[in-house]
C-alpha cells in the first residue's frame, strides 16, 4: 500500500479507540469447512446477520455436505434474496464446497492437520470462488495464521476514516494491517475490525459494497434461477455419493 507509514499512526490511533468501544472475545471454536460457510455468509455483511443466515440455512439442510449438493437458487431463497450479493456468495460458496469434496473426498480439511501455515493459506487461496476474506477469516480462526479478513466494508470504513489508502484494494488494506498488528493478536484485532464495521454498515454503506467491484472466479459463472417472492422449501439435492468419513 503506497505511503504506508502516513496511515500507520492514523490507524494505531483509531485501533486504540476501537479497542476501549468493542468486546474482544472470540467467537465459538467451528469446524474449518462450517467457519467457511460463515465467513461466506458474513463477508460484505455483519457478523449477526451471519449467524442468522447460517441458522436459517441448518434449520432446513442437514450438514455442510447436504449444503454442497442443495440447489444454489434454493439457498439462495434460504439466505434471502434480499441478503447482499446473495446469488453471488451462494455460487461462490458452493464452488468452495464442490472443491473440498473433489480433494478431501469428504466435508472435512483433514489434509491439512499438521501442514505448514503457508502450505494452509495456499490450500485455502486457490480453492475455486473463495473470496481474500473468506480465506483470511478461516486462516485465523481455525489455523492460528497472522491474518487479517479485509472486505469492502472494512475498507471502505477504513479509507473514510483516513487510516488507510483511498486507493488502496482489500487485499493490500489487509496486508498494511498484518504489519501493524504483531503475530497472536490478529484474532483479537479481526472480532474488533468486525464488530466496528458491523456497527456502521446499516447507516453509512450501500447495501451492496462490491456491486461495482464483483468478480466471479473459478466455475462460478453458472446462472441461477431469480429467487424473488419465492416460497423458502427444502432445497432439492444433487444426486451424489456421501462423502466419506
Amino acid at each position: 500500500m503506497k505511503n504506508s507509514s502516513d496511515y500507520s499512526k492514523t490507524f494505531a490511533s483509531l485501533y486504540q479507540n476501537i479497542k476501549q468501544k468493542y468486546s474482544a472475545e472470540p467467537p465459538p471454536k467451528l469446524a474449518p469447512v462450517t467457519q467457511l460457510v460463515v465467513g461466506f455468509l458474513q463477508w460484505n455483511s455483519t457478523q449477526q446477520a451471519a449467524l442468522d443466515a447460517h441458522e436459517r440455512l441448518m434449520s432446513i439442510i442437514v450438514d455442510n455436505n447436504d449444503l454442497r449438493v442443495s440447489q444454489t437458487h434454493e439457498l439462495v431463497a434460504l439466505i434471502g434474496p434480499d441478503f447482499p450479493q446473495a446469488e453471488e456468495r451462494v455460487v461462490r460458496l458452493h464452488d468452495c464446497l464442490q472443491e473440498i469434496y473433489l480433494r478431501e473426498r469428504a466435508m472435512l480439511l483433514k489434509s491439512l492437520v499438521g501442514k505448514s501455515k503457508k502450505d494452509v493459506r495456499n490450500y485455502l487461496e486457490t480453492l475455486p470462488g473463495i473470496t481474500p476474506y473468506v480465506a483470511a477469516h478461516v486462516i485465523v480462526l481455525c489455523f492460528g495464521a497472522h491474518a487479517i479478513p479485509v472486505d469492502d466494508t472494512l475498507a471502505h470504513l477504513l479509507q473514510k476514516q483516513g487510516a488507510a489508502d483511498p486507493t488502496a484494494t482489500p487485499v493490500q488494506i489487509a496486508a498494511f494491517l498484518e504489519r501493524q498488528l504483531r503475530a497472536g493478536h490478529t484474532v483479537e484485532a479481526h472480532v474488533l475490525l468486525q464488530h466496528w464495521a458491523d456497527a456502521f454498515r446499516p447507516s453509512s454503506l450501500p447495501a451492496d459494497p462490491g456491486q461495482a467491484t464483483r468478480k466471479t472466479t473459478g466455475r462460478s459463472g453458472r446462472k441461477t434461477a431469480q429467487t424473488s417472492g419465492a416460497a423458502v422449501k427444502k432445497p432439492t439435492r444433487h444426486k451424489s455419493k456421501k462423502p466419506v468419513s
